[in-house]
């Protein structure tokens, strides 16, 4: 398997040592949950021991579209 060689732009913003390829960075969905909560697409209860959210799917990848277009970094790190 070759190596991904990432551009030179993505590399001064994004250093390689912060980068991995192997598996990619796990991005932290978490961040959309009050965004979810605060349009009504998301409900929180329990199934016996476990707490579940339930979403609205069609509704929320338009919020990740909109949430991902206003900040494209906003799933990693600490933006």
């Amino acid at each position: 398997m070759k190596k991904f060689a990432p551009p030179a732009g993505l590399l001064e913003k994004y250093p390689e040592p912060e980068w991995e390829t192997d598996f990619g960075p796990y991005p932290d969905f978490a961040k959309m949950e009050e965004i979810c909560k605060k349009h009504g697409i998301m409900k929180i209860t329990t199934i016996g021991e476990a707490t579940v959210r339930l979403l609205k799917l069609k509704e929320l990848i338009e919020l990740y579209v909109e949430a991902l277009r206003n900040n494209p970094d906003m799933f990693y790190g600490e933006t």
